[in-house]
């Protein structure tokens, strides 16, 4: 069991990878959106159906979950994106409100906060020469009062381990690239 919660800051640093390590655009100002991208080796709709249907094998648990839990998305505008708990029911950290496979994904976003102060996240998957860029902006925070601040922080924090987290996972199901024939 974690005791870190999805806004909270990774434990350790991100550590920085190979090829295009994650942007991040992280502005003291809360009003101003969190911007942070990585390219990962898919196509689009793979890194789309990586990212969506299979989050479970991808997100990272460790630091960015309420209790260790399994996490799923329900793959629809109106589903959700949920923590199995302990006792077997279901946290909600999230609301779809905007489902474009395989171009884009928005969310009411609020792990561990009720409903009425989720802050927005959109995620955009946009073709890149060497795979898909995913996009994260993450926005609403001055919607979280005194908290505002810290919460903002902790995200800007947090979104490169998670984009990193998913980059590995991408790389595992690239397909390898085929070796030159030696004649």
């Amino acid at each position: 069991m974690t005791s870190s919660s999805p806004n909270s800051a990774p434990r350790s640093a991100p550590r920085s990878a190979p090829n295009r390590p994650a942007r991040t655009t992280a502005p003291d100002d809360i009003r101003t959106p969190i911007r942070q991208s990585v390219t990962v080796p898919l196509p689009r709709d793979a890194a789309f159906d990586l990212f969506t249907r299979e989050i479970a094998a991808w997100w990272p648990i460790d630091g960015y979950s309420f209790c260790g839990g399994a996490v799923r998305l329900e793959p629809r505008e109106g589903g959700r994106i949920l923590e199995r708990q302990p006792d077997g029911s279901d946290a909600a950290w999230a609301r779809i409100t905007l489902w474009q496979p395989p171009l884009r994904l928005a969310l009411l976003w609020h792990p561990g906060r009720d409903a009425a102060e989720a802050t927005d996240v959109d995620i955009a998957f946009n073709e890149v020469e060497d795979g898909t860029e995913v996009t994260v902006t993450h926005q609403g925070f001055d919607r979280l009062g005194p908290n505002a601040t810290d919460v903002h922080g902790s995200y800007a924090a947090g979104w490169p381990r998670v984009l990193g987290a998913l980059r590995a996972a991408a790389r595992a199901h690239a397909p390898a690239a085929e070796a030159p024939a030696i004649f």
